[in-house]
């Protein structure tokens, strides 16, 4: 084991454990921004259940600036996918040398108590790649320059221990590094987290090959 373990003991409504929410930004301007949350609720208990999924949007201060609840039902033994909508006004947009990030704290409750929640940080930002304008963010070109890393601290070995992840994200920043490729091996999320909060764009590779092998 090299890797964080965690025994979640949940209420047979939950969140997904595994990835179960997934945050986008499609429509941003300077005075408005879209974000979409898209959650996964399981239903593993034996009756169908009708619950309310609430989200509340935090700015990179901590002051909550969006909220949204809305009703939704899940029979026993299904998982739904619940899409929700959220405008934030005046955004504060991610970029390398101002890793703005917001924090969506999304709660599961029944007859109004809540029976799970999770917080998820995520960046304001729009992405886009082409022939004629390279790499933009947030509609401004910007280098990538960077490098391949593998999942190994060095003379610590490869368990994942999330200083270490940190301070190595630290060391490549310091160095000119804007972007990181994880070669070969799916990076920890305390890695992934350091590059959230510190500016680093990450490409997640978890192989190097896809269909045909290398010899």
């Amino acid at each position: 084991i090299y890797r964080h373990v965690w025994l979640a003991l949940k209420h047979p409504v939950h969140i997904d454990v595994m990835g179960g929410i997934y945050i986008t930004t499609p429509v941003i301007t300077e005075n408005m921004a879209e974000v979409k949350v898209e959650t996964a609720i399981v239903n593993s208990g034996n009756d169908d259940e009708s619950f309310d999924l609430r989200t509340e949007l935090s700015d990179p201060s901590g002051r909550v600036v969006a909220t949204v609840t809305a009703k939704y039902e899940a029979a026993s033994g299904q998982t739904i996918n619940a899409m929700q909508e959220i405008l934030v006004k005046k955004p504060s947009l991610w970029s390398v040398d101002e890793p703005e990030l917001y924090t969506a704290k999304t709660l599961v409750l029944i007859q109004d108590n809540v029976v799970d929640e999770m917080a998820t940080h995520f960046g304001i930002r729009s992405i886009q790649t082409d022939a004629q304008n390279g790499f933009t963010l947030n509609g401004k070109y910007v280098e990538l320059i960077g490098g391949c890393i593998h999942h190994d601290n060095g003379p610590l070995g490869a368990a994942s221990i999330d200083r270490a992840e940190e301070r190595k994200i630290e060391v490549l920043k310091s160095s000119g590094f804007n972007a990181i490729r994880t070669a070969h091996n799916p990076p920890s999320r305390a890695l992934l987290e350091a590059c959230d909060r510190l500016g680093i764009r990450g490409i997640n590779e978890i192989f190097d090959t896809w269909e045909t092998a290398k010899r």
